[in-house]
């Protein structure tokens, strides 16, 4: 058995019997060489009900691709014209909401965010980019 890591598990999504790599970020077919290997080695995969429960887990975990970036790296990543042209194209509750001190990070996913980014010529993949 080897030990738990939410960045490289499996998971059995229960509400359309997948399984998930989160290593690879897909669904995999049960016969996959690496998820067998994975059993005969005596680990299970993690169960979850639904794909947003997965997703929550991951975010929990800041594991791609459903992990949060701190709001100050996106503004940084942006330089400062894209994040004062992006800061402009919002509406004033996405302003609000950016602003908000109690929500630091944004999540990867936020679609708000990643039309913002595209509005402004930048690269999503680059901005959302996993934190080292």
């Amino acid at each position: 058995m080897r030990e738990y890591d939410p960045s490289d598990w499996y998971w059995f999504v229960l509400e359309n019997e997948t399984i998930y790599s989160s290593k690879r970020g897909t669904a995999i077919s049960p016969d996959d060489q690496q998820y067998v290997s994975f059993l005969q080695s005596g680990n299970l995969a993690t169960v979850c009900a639904t794909f947003d429960d997965l997703v929550g887990v991951q975010r929990r975990n800041n594991c791609p691709p459903y992990h949060r970036v701190a709001k100050s790296t996106v503004i940084s990543r942006l330089g400062k014209i894209k994040s004062e042209q992006a800061f402009a194209l919002a509406s004033i509750d996405q302003q609000l909401r950016w602003n908000a001190p109690d929500k630091p990070m944004v999540n990867s996913d936020d679609q708000e965010t990643l039309e913002i980014i595209r509005l402004v010529g930048g690269d999503p993949n680059e901005v959302l980019a996993p934190e080292v």
